[in-house]
This record gives structure tokens, C-alpha cells and sequence, in this order.
């Protein structure tokens, strides 16, 4: 009976451990994962101006990039790379203008406010590669 009633103890300890741990709010960086906020990262260079809005939703995110010129009589095709946290995330061809959606997103891991994000813009062989800020951090 005595060793019934351990058994049945430790179950009990294990259940409530288990919903206590569930029913806790997940935190990445200074953000609680279960709220809603957004992420701005901006980034200006010579000829460049980028945003890089991450909206995250519950367990959802998505992303949107948007590349202008500073210049606006530039027009063409630029290539571009967004690199997070020194690794390449996204990339693509775009025309100059075009806001760039979804660049990412899901339910999978959450953005941080730590990570770090960088921009490399090509048009006509130039290249010019700097890093995005972030900006504010809205809920």
C-alpha cells in the first residue's frame, strides 16, 4: 500500500508540473512569445532605405521587407539578401519599388530582439551591404 501511494504522488507531482510548465507564457529576449507586438528594423545606406517589419500574432509571425531608393528616378532590377544573425534568411530579384512580402513566417521559432539583420543590395554591378536597427518594438 505504502508504495501504491508513492507511485501515486509522484504521477500527481508530474501532472501538475506539467501544467504548471504549459500554462507559463514562453519569453524570447525581452518578449513574451503568447502576446502580439511587431518588430521595425530600419537600415539607410548612400543610395538605400529599407524597413523590415516582423508581426507576430499568438504563435503566428510574418515579415515584410521594403527596399526604396533614395534616388527615385533609379529604375531596374536590384538584387538583394537579407541576413539574419550573419546567416542568409531571404533573397531575391526584385523591381525597384516593389514592396517585398513575405519573407518569412509561420509558427515556428519567434523573431528575438536581439537578433541582428543586414541588408546587401546589388543594381548595375555596385554593391552596398549595412546593417538594419531596430527601431521600436510595439505591442
Amino acid at each position: 500500500m505504502r508504495r501504491y501511494n508513492k507511485v501515486l504522488f509522484i504521477i500527481l507531482v508530474s501532472v501538475l508540473m506539467t501544467i504548471a510548465g504549459c500554462s507559463s507564457p514562453l519569453k524570447s529576449g525581452n518578449v513574451a512569445r503568447n502576446e502580439n507586438y511587431v518588430l521595425n528594423y530600419t537600415g539607410d545606406s548612400e543610395h538605400w532605405t529599407v524597413n523590415y517589419d516582423i508581426t507576430v500574432s499568438g504563435q503566428w509571425h510574418k515579415a515584410s521587407l521594403e527596399i526604396q531608393p533614395k534616388d527615385k528616378s533609379i529604375i531596374g532590377e536590384i538584387e538583394y539578401a537579407l541576413y539574419k544573425n550573419g546567416n542568409k534568411k531571404t533573397y531575391g530579384r526584385e523591381e525597384i519599388g516593389t514592396k517585398i512580402g513575405g519573407t518569412g513566417g509561420g509558427n515556428g521559432a519567434k523573431p528575438d530582439e536581439g537578433d541582428a539583420y543586414a541588408i546587401q543590395i546589388k543594381l548595375g554591378g555596385k554593391e552596398e551591404v549595412f546593417p538594419l536597427a531596430l527601431m521600436k518594438t510595439t505591442e
